[in-house]
């Protein structure tokens, strides 16, 4: 849920948007229960009724694509049966072999004009071809239908070397000097060496061709079936569209048309060859004798205009669906919309604090019974309400009371004062009848009782009263064992009860565990004088404060040993500041040194003495008064402290008795000592470490001498001798393992240089 949606629930003033209302959810639902199963379904069966109807004109255009490739094959058949029976008669085919073999073009022959006529008779009798002639095999023309073709030279036309080799069929092509579409058939003249010596062609008549595709039995309008050839893709027969400029003599390129020269056969929809190309539904079969394709087309927008009818049908029904269904949602909507939108007015008028509302809805149905439960409920609402207020301001009272003794608590560091605290505030602060904490002994056994409110609490405090942890009737003791709190509203009913004499009005008691650190230290004991005093309120604010209490008791705790810790390390710095000084005196003029200017008196021992008691009995720069020999009066001493603890005395005897020291002196004086104070200290350390490296320096340069040494003899007098010298001494023995005899004795003041080995 965003962030704009929560706010709209929670401030019910807020406007709803209209997206969010219920009455045009509400419509909304009615309108796609109504619509969608519908749209559902009329998308579904458009989908299916188009792609039927596509494949039903597929069907069709490759019934009239087969059907029209049968006749042209039937055709081609026909043709070539036509030419084969003329050549039947062997006779004939002598005459023509001898013919060919015997004349020339230049000599007029009686036979070449029968022969003429022959063949013209026979383009007489067969329509299929439009003429016959005869040529041998240089390519010369020696006999035909049409005189004008006399002498003419077929070589360089496309047939003519295959037709020197077997009978063949030459697709359909544009003569060579012509715009006119050929199509021939050959049959080879063979002699009685069955060699080729010329041959017979047929030019047929394409009328006939032309007549196959343009027949338009089972197309539309705008329909058509045409032959493309391989050859530059020209159209073998007219276009349906040639009066628009589509004539056969220049090249057409489309989808149907590519595949059927590659040698394919199918159907499908794609756009024509027309420009602009207009989508087709087609079908294609490639004729391979003749080398072209052959194509059944169709406008897809006239082939599909019944489907695009039913589309435009269900549309409009599916519109006036719509329609229909907004009105019947807006009315049913708005019926059960009014009176929910009465019913949340008044919860509106509730929320802003007017609990007088009533809802007033008189449907019978399940908005009535909602109207009259909210009614009673905000009945209920006004009584709860009035109670609540006033468990609230008790509450929030409470609470602050116990924020205001945490605060107290924290800053209390002594645990005796502590629970002292606690006791009473809690006693005082929330009308307990009595209060008091016990803490575990040292052997966490036993509950002592540390502290306790009143006189009571006093009395069992000096009386040392206990309870042991293990005591099965105490409810202290199984709060303690157990880490819950205890409570019981009535003690008297309690058979193993045991009064307090202290505490004679007793009737309802809560013990509340003390947990630090998941360890259970102590119990707050709190007692009322009425049954059922305690309740879950006072348990859950007992909690929070014992959980306070603890902390405090642990910061207390750590306070003291914090302090004893502090109080220890201060003792032992002193003590350590105090050998070391007392070791680091200056051995010159008796660990002191006196200046004094010249013509100055000399001063009496005593009053130095007592000067320098002085010093000791202050703690900064101060004027004091001596009696001695040569002294003044007004005396200026200081002690030298270093870390509170005094390590030396200054002593300052003025010129004359009137002299008069000013506060400049003393915080000069004072400045001084504490850096003279911190000086000497560096100075010391600086000493010690100095000695302590020049030790370490001995020792290892002894080390590195016993280690060079050869023997265990060799070691022994390394040892002796390094000892003897480096160190203040007259004579140096070292003995491993030998008992000490009278011999040693007289042997030991005649060794060399004074070294016993």
């Amino acid at each position: 849920m965003s962030k704009n949606r929560k706010s709209d629930f929670k401030n019910p003033n807020t406007r709803i948007p209209p997206w969010r209302q219920l009455r045009w959810n509400l419509i909304l639902f009615f309108v796609l229960l109504a619509v969608l199963p519908v749209a559902i379904a009329i998308t579904v069966t458009l989908v299916q009724t188009s792609r039927q109807a596509t494949e039903q004109v597929e069907r069709q255009l490759q019934s009239i694509a087969e059907l029209k490739r049968g006749q042209i094959v039937r055709w081609l058949e026909a043709s070539q049966g036509v030419l084969t029976l003329f050549l039947a008669d062997r006779n004939r085919v002598d005459q023509f072999v001898n013919f060919v073999v015997f004349s020339s073009l230049e000599a007029e022959s009686v036979t070449r004009q029968t022969l003429n006529n022959v063949l013209g008779e026979a383009v007489k009798a067969q329509p299929l071809f439009e003429e016959f002639f005869v040529y041998n095999t240089k390519g010369e023309i020696l006999a035909a239908s049409d005189p004008v073709q006399l002498g003419k030279i077929v070589t360089r036309q496309p047939y003519f070397s295959q037709s020197l080799k077997e009978p063949y069929v030459q697709p359909p092509y544009y003569a060579l000097g012509t715009a006119d579409l050929a199509m021939l058939i050959t049959q080879p003249l063979i002699d009685q060496r069955k060699q080729i010596v010329g041959v017979l062609a047929g030019r047929l008549n394409l009328n006939t061709l032309g007549q196959i595709m343009t027949d338009r039995t089972g197309l539309s309008s705008s329909g058509e079936t045409y032959l493309v050839s391989l050859e530059s893709h020209y159209l073998v027969t007219p276009s349906h569209f040639e009066s628009e400029g589509y004539i056969p003599t220049r090249a057409y390129y489309s989808e149907g048309i590519n595949r059927v020269l590659g040698g394919e056969d199918g159907a499908g929809t794609y756009p024509s060859y027309r420009e602009p190309p207009v989508n087709v539904i087609g079908a294609y079969r490639w004729i391979p004798q003749l080398q072209v394709g052959l194509l059944a087309e169709i406008e897809e927008a006239e082939a599909l205009a019944p489907y695009t009818q039913a589309r435009n049908i269900s549309t409009g029904i599916a519109l006036v669906a719509v329609l229909a269904a907004v009105g019947i949602g807006f009315y049913s909507a708005t019926r059960i919309s009014r009176p929910i939108a009465a019913l949340t007015q008044v919860a509106t008028q509730i929320t802003n604090g007017n609990l007088d509302q009533q809802a007033e809805i008189a449907e019978r149905n399940e908005i009535g019974l909602l109207a009259t439960a909210f009614n009673t409920m905000t009945s209920q609402l006004r009584e709860l309400i009035g109670s609540l207020e006033d468990r609230v301001t008790a509450r929030t009272e409470r609470l602050e009371i116990v924020a205001t003794l945490s605060e107290r608590l924290s800053a209390i560091l002594k645990v005796e004062e502590l629970l002292t605290e606690v006791v009473n505030q809690i006693k005082d602060r929330f009308n307990y009848y009595h209060a008091h904490i016990y803490l575990l002994d040292d052997t966490g056994q036993n509950l002592v009782v540390a502290e306790g409110a009143g006189e009571a609490g006093a009395a069992m405090k000096a009386k040392g009263h206990s309870i042991p942890l293990n005591a099965p009737t105490s409810l202290v003791a199984r709060a303690a064992r157990t880490g819950e709190i205890v409570t019981v509203d009535n003690v008297r009913e309690i058979e193993d009860w045991l009064p307090n004499p202290f505490l004679p009005n007793t009737y309802s008691e809560m013990a509340v565990p003390i947990v630090l650190e998941g360890q259970v230290v102590g119990v707050l004991d709190v007692q009322q004088d009425r049954v059922a005093g305690l309740d879950e309120a006072d348990a859950s604010l007992l909690r929070s404060l014992v959980n306070q209490v603890a902390v405090a008791i642990r910061n207390a705790r750590l306070f003291d040993e914090v302090e004893t810790a502090l109080a220890e390390a201060y003792a032992a710095q002193a003590r350590y500041t105090e050998q070391s000084w007392e070791k680091a005196k200056i051995v010159t003029q008796q660990g002191q040194y006196h200046y004094a200017r010249p013509g100055a008196p000399l001063l009496d021992e005593t009053a130095l003495i007592e000067a320098k008691q002085q010093v000791l009995t202050q703690f900064k720069p101060a004027v004091v008064t001596i009696n001695g020999q040569n002294s003044h009066p007004n005396l200026l001493v200081a002690p030298v402290t270093l870390r509170n603890q005094a390590i030396g005395a200054v002593q300052l005897h003025p010129t004359k008795d009137d002299q008069a020291w000013t506060e400049e002196d003393l915080l000069i004086v004072e400045a001084v000592s504490e850096e003279l104070a911190q000086m000497a200290e560096n100075i010391r350390l600086f000493e010690e470490t100095r000695q302590r490296a020049a030790r370490e320096a001995t020792i290892r340069e002894i080390t590195d001498k016993l280690r060079a040494a050869s023997n265990l003899e060799r070691l022994v007098a390394t040892a002796t001798e390094e000892l003897g010298r480096l160190l203040p001494v007259t004579h140096a023995k070292l003995e491993l393992g030998i008992k000490s005899t009278s011999a040693d004795k007289a042997q030991y003041g005649q060794d060399h240089n004074g070294v016993g080995v």
